[in-house]
């Protein structure tokens, strides 16, 4: 039986399970928008508040082609060891992940059936968007400099940098500002040849602003913006420090 879906887990295909392992069916759900809107006071109409976006789920179909019962089981349970949480990709999402929790899978006892279709439900929450698996970069240097860097997608993402000193002095002062919004650090203390890492955790999601595994958040001043925002198309990052520093600027562009 030959199918055209594909399906990996942190790289690894479903289809290389077992050869008896085929892919009927993927269908990822429209996540719903609510909309919280309030009167317009005198005038007619609405206005809108806020929006939550609700998780969006992809669910997996497949059959395991084997006649012997026990091979079933056996094969079952490696589908379901591969289905764990991490990071999915399909192949109607070419160069794409989504970052999901397993939230359902069949029964051992369910593999005595051959012909059963069974299903693995994965869910995105943290991070409910399919993100570009290879991130865009681009390099600028100096003591201030301005670079433009264009990720796809078709929601607005988060900018990553790797900042490193290449002055002979120590860097306490440093600003990465994308379009009206900025990172201001000060007594930052980055020593010469070392680096500045700007990036969210693959697991939580969460902003991670290091200098050699030490948090550097810290550092911040109240003038910083919690992420500095990029969108669909070409962006303009400019920096400036106290000292020389080689940069390298990147993103994962985001779709719904």
């Amino acid at each position: 039986m030959i199918t055209r879906y594909r399906a990996w887990m942190d790289g690894e295909g479903l289809h290389d399970v077992d050869p008896a392992v085929i892919i009927t069916d993927i269908r990822e759900s429209k996540p719903e928008e609510n909309i919280v809107t309030a009167g317009n006071g005198y005038r007619d109409g609405q206005r809108v508040l806020y929006r939550h976006r609700e998780a969006l789920s992809v669910t997996i179909r497949f059959m395991i082609r084997e006649y012997d019962v026990a091979r079933r089981k056996g094969i079952l349970s490696r589908v379901l060891a591969w289905a764990h949480d991490g990071w999915l990709q399909i192949n109607d999402r070419p160069e794409q992940r989504l970052r999901v929790v397993c939230e359902d899978m069949p029964a051992i006892t369910s593999a005595l059936k051959w012909t059963e279709e069974l299903s693995v439900v994965f869910t995105a929450y943290a991070v409910p968007y399919w993100q570009e698996t290879h991130a865009v970069s681009v390099s600028g240097s100096g003591q201030s400099g301005t670079v433009h860097l264009a990720p796809l997608g078709d929601m607005p993402c988060c900018l990553e940098a790797n900042i490193s000193n290449t002055g002979s002095g120590t860097l306490n002062i440093l600003t990465l500002t994308a379009g009206n919004r900025s990172f201001v650090f000060s007594g930052l203390g980055l020593a010469s040849g070392k680096t500045l890492t700007i990036r969210y955790a693959e697991d939580t999601g969460l902003l991670r602003m290091e200098i050699e595994g030490e948090s550097v958040m810290n550092k911040r001043t109240a003038a910083s913006a919690d992420d500095l925002l990029l969108y669909p198309g070409s962006n303009t990052i400019t920096f400036t420090a106290d000292q020389q520093i080689s940069g390298i600027f990147k993103a994962r562009g985001l779709w719904r």
